[in-house]
C-alpha cells in the first residue's frame, strides 16, 4: 500500500492464526501517518502455503525472507517492522537469528517466554500451571521441530539493537506487565513502551486509535529526525 511521498515503508505481521486482513486497520493508520506498507500472511495462514504454526519460531523465517523481498523489489533495505503477538515474536527472533536488521520495531504484546504465556492461558482456565503447561510446549515443540522452552523473546530482545517502541494492554490477561518489563529492559538501542488503561489483548489500535497514533506517530517522526 504505497503513500505519496512516504516517509518510508513498515512491514505489517499479524498475530497468531490471523491474516494480513486484521492489518488493514493498521496499514491505514500508517498511510495516514505517511507511511507505505506492506501486508504479509505468515505460513499456514491466509493465502500462503503450510497448514502448521510454531507461535513465531519459524515464522521469524517468513519476517526475513519478506525483508529480503522489500529489498529486491522496492528497493527498501531496512523497512520498519510492526507485529501483533505472534507476529512481534516472530520480529524480535528474526533479528536476533536471521540477521534481519530493520530500521526500527513497534511490538505489540509479545509474550516473554511461551511457557509462560501457556502458564497465563491454565491460569485463566482455573487449570493448574504446572505439568500440562511443560508436556505442551515439550510436545508441541517436538511435532513441530523446535525446542519450545528456547523460544523465549526475551532472550531475542537482548539482540535487538534497532529503535524499539512496545505496546502493551494493561488488561492483557496473557501477558504480564513483567514480562513486557523484562523485554523492554533486554532491549539495546533507543526503547520506549506505551500502555493501553482500556486494552486487552487484541490489537491496541482497534481499540485506543486516536491514543495509538498519538504514541506510534512521534516514534516513527523520530526516526526520520535521526534521533
Amino acid at each position: 500500500m504505497p503513500a505519496p511521498a512516504a516517509k518510508g515503508l513498515a512491514v505489517l505481521f499479524p498475530g497468531y492464526a490471523l491474516n494480513k486482513g486484521r492489518m488493514l486497520d493498521v496499514a491505514s493508520t500508517f498511510h495516514a501517518l505517511g507511511w507505505s506498507t506492506v501486508l504479509v500472511d505468515f505460513r499456514g495462514c491466509g493465502g500462503s502455503q503450510g497448514e502448521r504454526t510454531t507461535i513465531g519460531w519459524d515464522e521469524a523465517k517468513d519476517v526475513a525472507a519478506t525483508v529480503s523481498w522489500v529489498a529486491a523489489t522496492l528497493g527498501e533495505s531496512a523497512p520498519v517492522l510492526f507485529g501483533h503477538s505472534m507476529g512481534a515474536v516472530a520480529i524480535l527472533r528474526a533479528v536476533a537469528v536471521e540477521g534481519v536488521h530493520p530500521r526500527a520495531v513497534i511490538a505489540d504484546a509479545p509474550f516473554g517466554r511461551l511457557l509462560t504465556t501457556i502458564q497465563n492461558r491454565f491460569s485463566l482456565m482455573g487449570l493448574p500451571t504446572w505439568g500440562l503447561p511443560h508436556l505442551l510446549v515439550f510436545w508441541g515443540g517436538v511435532q513441530n521441530g523446535f525446542d519450545g522452552f528456547a523460544h523465549n523473546p526475551v532472550n531475542y530482545a537482548a539482540k535487538v539493537s534497532s529503535p524499539t517502541l512496545l505496546l502493551r494492554g494493561a488488561g492483557d490477561p496473557t501477558v504480564t506487565e513483567a514480562e513486557t518489563l523484562e523485554i523492554l529492559d533486554a532491549l539495546g538501542g533507543r526503547k520506549a513502551l506505551h500502555t493501553f488503561p482500556d486494552v486487552g489483548h487484541d490489537s491496541s489500535l482497534a481499540v485506543a486509535g486516536s491514543e495509538w497514533s498519538a504514541a506510534v506517530g512521534p516514534f516513527l517522526d523520530a526516526l526520520g529526525a535521526g534521533t
